[in-house]
């Protein structure tokens, strides 16, 4: 099962509909976080978060728990799909997609993310 947590800012940095590709981002501030940290859901078939994530806890949950959210993404299930869900501070939410990928690196915020260019960490 999966699960990250960061206390940073994660904003939605893209999401492109096609492959279902949905990029959350932690930006570099300065000499005090000289990093970034990406997030990638693919294949999302339906989510409920925010456009700005103070904090963000990311944890894979069965898809039965989908039933507690009004959307009910349970009911989008098939065979490679996950739950996971997503708080942070006072909010909670979803992202149902198919994998999720995490990646830190020093580079320019306008750079490609790692995770964009179809070299995916072998762990998840």
């Amino acid at each position: 099962m999966y699960s990250f947590s960061s206390d940073r800012r994660f904003v939605i940095l893209s999401y492109e509909n096609s492959h279902g590709l949905l990029l959350l981002s932690s930006r570099k501030e300065g000499n005090a976080i000289p990093t970034r940290v990406d997030i990638l859901f693919k294949d999302v078939r339906a989510m409920d978060i925010r456009v700005f994530m103070d904090e963000i806890r990311i944890t894979e949950v069965s898809v039965e728990v989908g039933a507690n959210f009004q959307s009910l993404p349970d009911k989008m299930a098939e065979p490679g799909l996950r739950l996971y869900l997503l708080n942070g501070g006072d909010w909670n939410g979803y992202v149902f997609a198919g994998m999720v990928w995490t990646h830190e690196d020093d580079r320019s915020q306008n750079e490609t993310s790692y995770l964009l260019l179809g070299q995916y960490p072998i762990k998840r």
